[in-house]
């Protein structure tokens, strides 16, 4: 089955319906020109949902992390170990031991909920649903809830959405007020059972609500919900618009500073390294040249001792006519059998090479 539209002419919630009452199995991609969403059925029932920014296992691993009975690499490895395979990486969680089934199935049955509602907000866009055989290995355990309860609770958010953006938005910036929020109690606080202890804790009055989002194990809308409850129990305080992009530009700069100061160690650092190797292999091949050149030497004598022999053969002959045509014994240098063109230039250097050697 194939069905598409824009969610301007069809409300999504009467897409929900239709799924429901055919009990289909598939993937409905929502696309609202800025993000992508998708939701997984199955015989009718949402067992998954994810957007572009905000995935279950995303949240998951922020978790893990949160509760530190994983170290970080550990964790990066076991994800992506199980990619696109949630119920594969989610049963590996229960047998490690990582976290309690009933914790991690309310974990997975919040998070989806919250991504799947969010996609109510999009009033634009367009929606296309396809038939897929099994989506099995894309559920986080046994993970199904029923059309119904979504479209209730997902209606009931869209006006809580609207308000609570009356006072918090992506950029706010929130401080803590009050004693309560900084008692040892919330040190540990647990996203599932104590949502408002657990973001307190990343509440220090630099990073914005978007910066929560994205480093808790929270979705958005939870994190709105709880950043809202906090507020009106006058627990936080936001800072002003002013303040806060005064805040958000000397973050910037300071992050400026240090990118560009690991930028000029890393850069010396090649730079060192590269000045070594040269200096390393220069070196090396000089002390090459000094340890080899006997070597090398006798190399080369040895591969012409039988031109060397031609060679003083012929300069024997040369020095015999030019004692017996010049009468004189000091004219049978090197030089005069090169200036009369009785040896090579090359032949010269050979008779040297040969005088060092027999020195030797």
């Amino acid at each position: 089955m194939v069905l598409s539209g824009t969610l301007r002419e069809f409300i999504l919630a009467d897409v929900f319906q239709l799924l429901a009452q055919q009990k289909i199995t598939g993937k409905l991609l929502l696309n609202n020109n800025a993000d992508e969403g998708v939701i997984l059925f199955k015989d009718g029932t949402i067992v998954c949902a994810y957007k572009d920014t905000e995935k279950f296992e995303t949240k998951l691993e922020n978790y893990l992390q949160h509760t530190n009975k994983v170290r970080n690499s550990d964790c990066k490895s076991l994800f992506s170990s199980y990619k696109d395979d949630l119920a594969g990486l989610t049963k590996e969680i229960l047998s490690l031991s990582l976290i309690s089934e009933a914790d991690l199935s309310t974990f997975a049955e919040i998070t989806i909920e919250d991504i799947t509602c969010s996609l109510f907000l999009w009033n634009k866009g367009s929606y296309r649903f396809s038939s897929i055989r099994s989506v099995d290995r894309f559920i986080p355990l046994k993970t199904s809830i029923p059309v119904e309860n979504i479209v209730m609770e997902a209606m009931r958010r869209v006006d809580e959405w609207n308000r609570m953006q009356g006072t918090i938005n992506d950029d706010t910036i929130f401080v803590k007020i009050g004693n309560e929020l900084s008692s040892d109690n919330i040190a540990d606080a647990d996203p599932i059972n104590n949502p408002e202890g657990y973001l307190s804790q990343k509440i220090n009055g630099t990073s914005p609500v978007k910066e929560l989002v994205l480093s808790s194990a929270l979705s958005q809308y939870k994190v709105y919900e709880t950043l809202n409850l906090l507020l009106t129990t006058n627990r936080i305080a936001p800072l002003s618009d002013k303040i806060s992009k005064s805040v958000q530009a000397a973050l910037e700069k300071k992050h400026r500073k240090i990118d560009a100061g690991l930028f000029s160690i890393i850069l010396s650092s090649v730079i060192t390294v590269a000045v070594i190797l040269v200096v390393l292999l220069l070196s090396s091949g000089i002390f090459k040249g000094i340890i080899f050149q006997g070597v090398t030497v006798q190399e080369f004598l040895s591969r012409t001792e039988s031109p060397r022999a031609v060679l003083n053969e012929k300069l024997h002959i040369s020095k015999l006519f030019l004692r017996s045509y010049h009468r004189n014994e000091e004219i049978t240098s090197i030089d005069t059998l090169l200036k009369f063109n009785l040896i090579s230039k090359k032949e010269a250097i050979l008779h040297s090479l040969e005088e060092k050697r027999q020195s030797k």
